[in-house]
């Protein structure tokens, strides 16, 4: 907390300074320019309700030095510097906090000091800073005149890119949550911000190859894309919230990614197979993502896939049809090769043409046989290994 102690600290090693002034042993910039004094003197005449002055001082130092000493005291950034009793003895004039300040007058400032800052500031403390705004004029910038956009955009980018393990979950679902929801509203917009970091690098390759992202996507959208990718929500309630945030922007890709953690397997299964250009093969890439070693996920999807079927017979839609078969047939091949079996067996539905399972069963049991015969080979292999071993060592 801020106190007087702290201004006194600071404004006892001005009155030394100024005696070294006096002596001829500094220079007079050397002082007024001292950044550790302007903020003491910040201190004060914010806790007096003067930010009119408290801006003055808080201008004459270096922004880079400015930055350096914020980092140091990031505690009085937030609205806890505010006293009941300055703002009741000057109550014409709110108390603002030193981040509050900042905004209006400095807000390149504060948003580079909150990203060095990170995660040991609170996050929705720093939010509430970043987007605050008021009427008044008085102590607005006309040349540092950053948006909430134009700081939240980096300083989330950053705070997820670089702090991401010291976040706990709640603030780096809280992190995740705010960024979707900008996103989505810079390309709304269609609104221009600068970025610190691109996501584009996450997208997984099944996306791109099951085409449902269209060439001419927003850029934005393609970050979009890759941020949901690197972060993908553990907690289907959070996938379920990201998913009402992006409803707006109608985008296929965003589905396939949010819909399985959502709990809605069937639903991205639906969506996956309507787009134009699938494949047996692409609809097989966005299984592997979602399903990976989860046999209950792969019993789903290919559930999934077998009502869509009998869905659409009733419409006549042969593409859709075809696909769902081809797709089905592709997943258990990659099943034989991947699971054992019996677990393979219990995947298969209760009635179906013997024709067309008996070749991916054979195809299972053959694998199982022939990794059997390989791990006894090499048990056989060491064992020998070890026999000849003690032979020559007698």
């Amino acid at each position: 907390m801020y106190d007087q102690e702290l201004a006194v600290q600071l404004l006892e090693s001005l009155h030394k300074q100024r005696q070294a002034l006096n002596d001829g042993r500094i220079a007079k910039n050397e002082v007024l320019r001292r950044p550790r004094e302007a903020l003491a003197l910040a201190l004060l005449n914010l806790d007096l309700g003067r930010p009119q002055i408290a801006c003055q001082r808080l201008l004459e130092v270096d922004k880079r030095e400015l930055c350096a000493l914020v980092e140091g005291y990031a505690y009085l950034l937030g609205p806890q510097l505010a006293d009941e009793g300055a703002a009741s003895s000057s109550s014409a004039v709110p108390v603002l906090s030193l981040g509050q300040v900042l905004r209006l007058a400095m807000p390149t400032v504060l948003g580079d000091a909150l990203q060095r800052i990170g995660p040991s500031h609170p996050l929705q403390v720093s939010l509430d800073l970043i987007k605050y705004t008021t009427s008044a004029s008085d102590l607005k910038s006309t040349t540092d005149t950053a948006d909430s956009a134009t700081l939240l955009r980096p300083f989330l980018e950053h705070l997820l890119q670089f702090w991401d393990h010291e976040l706990t979950p709640a603030d780096r679902q809280l992190a995740l949550t705010e960024l979707v929801k900008l996103y989505v509203s810079l390309i709304q917009t269609s609104a221009t911000v600068a970025g610190k970091v691109s996501w584009r690098a996450s997208r997984p390759d099944w996306l791109a190859e099951l085409g449902a992202a269209e060439e001419d996507a927003h850029e934005l959208l393609l970050e979009l894309e890759g941020l949901i990718a690197a972060h993908m929500p553990t907690s289907d309630a959070v996938a379920a919230a990201l998913l009402a945030i992006v409803e707006p922007i109608k985008s296929t890709s965003l589905e396939l990614l949010l819909l399985p953690g959502a709990k809605k397997l069937k639903e991205a299964v639906a969506v996956a197979v309507a787009i134009p250009t699938a494949t047996p093969d692409n609809v097989l890439g966005f299984a592997k993502s979602v399903c990976k070693d989860a046999t209950t996920l792969w019993q789903a999807l290919l559930d999934a896939l077998l009502a869509i079927v009998g869905e659409e017979a009733s419409k006549d839609d042969r593409r859709k049809r075809k696909l769902c078969h081809e797709a089905y047939s592709a997943i258990l091949w990659h099943l034989a090769e991947q699971v054992d079996p019996t677990a393979l067996l219990q995947l298969l539905p209760d009635q179906g043409s013997l024709a067309f399972f008996l070749p991916i069963l054979e195809a299972a049991l053959h694998r199982h046989a022939a990794g059997a015969v390989s791990e006894a080979v090499k048990s056989e292999a060491q064992r020998f290994a070890l026999a000849d071993a003690k032979e020559l060592g007698q």
